[in-house]
């Protein structure tokens, strides 16, 4: 799955955590209980072999995938990654 699917829907999203279960607690992007996730959780998550590939893709883009994340809205996020097709 690519993050833009992952992503596609804003409850699927999350800030300030890598991920959330269905309670909003934070969790590891990988457990099978997390219902949304941020730019980096969702990197692991779907690119967990790639990952440093993806980062480094993202990173030519944003400085930070924290900082872009967390002062972003969901669209500008899903816009991204739309874009660089992840």
């Amino acid at each position: 799955m690519k993050i833009n699917e992952l992503l596609s829907k804003a409850e699927r999203w999350t800030q300030h955590a890598m991920a959330r279960d269905h309670h909003g607690l934070k969790t590891d992007p990988k457990d099978p209980k997390a219902v949304c996730w941020c730019l980096m959780g969702a990197v692991i998550k779907c690119y967990e072999s790639e990952k440093g590939e993806i980062v480094k893709k993202l990173q030519e883009q944003i400085y930070s995938l924290f900082a872009f994340n967390d002062n972003s809205s969901h669209e500008m996020v899903l816009k991204l990654v739309k874009r660089l097709d992840i």
